[in-house]
């Protein structure tokens, strides 16, 4: 899928300054508060840091965020919507 590759690209060409950021946003973040977190590239190196919390709940419109959550058995809300094919 050109959209996964293009993803994964991007991520390796600027893995330095994702983790950067992804570091500097757990720094707002704190104990017992509900999170909004999207589908771009920093969002899966921000997961490591959010499991650090307690009782914090992500809510997001991506898969991938929600799989990795999952890794860390954290508390996810899928957006969902509808698929049609």
């Amino acid at each position: 899928m050109k959209l996964i590759r293009d993803l994964e690209e991007r991520i390796a060409d600027e893995i330095g300054d994702i983790k950067w950021y992804a570091k500097k946003a757990a720094e707002l973040l704190s104990d017992n508060i509900n999170i909004f977190i999207d589908s771009s590239s920093t969002s899966h190196f921000l997961i490591p840091h959010v499991k650090k919390f307690e009782n914090i709940k992500i809510i997001t419109n991506s898969v991938n965020v929600l799989l990795s959550a999952s890794e860390f058995h954290m508390p996810c809300f899928l957006i969902g919507g509808e698929y049609c094919e």
